[in-house]
């Protein structure tokens, strides 16, 4: 049922735009000075919201992210994300 769900909001995203939308996997790992939980920590309470109120007038549309558990040998965090366009994600890492 959730990858129906996803599969859904993947398609209503896409067309809800003229353009066509870019789509990236970020991958991100804790630094080493960090227990786990307080990366899950700072991930939850700060890095997931700072990352759409500082992206969304910018082009971001979605930010879809995941926490594998610590055990799973997969980045600390795998996320998709998706700009109104691949020029306004450039725009964003100049």
């Amino acid at each position: 049922m959730k990858k129906w769900s996803f599969l859904l909001s993947s398609l209503l995203i896409s067309t809800a735009f003229a353009t066509t939308p870019f789509y990236r996997f970020w991958r991100g790992y804790k630094s080493p000075h960090l227990t786990y939980l307080n990366f899950l920590e700072g991930m939850r309470n700060d890095f997931m919201s700072k990352t759409v109120t500082s992206a969304e007038h910018k082009g971001l549309i979605a930010y879809l992210p995941t926490l594998p558990p610590q055990h799973i040998a997969l980045p600390d965090e795998i996320a998709l994300v998706v700009y109104q366009t691949k020029a306004a994600y450039m725009k964003l890492l100049k």
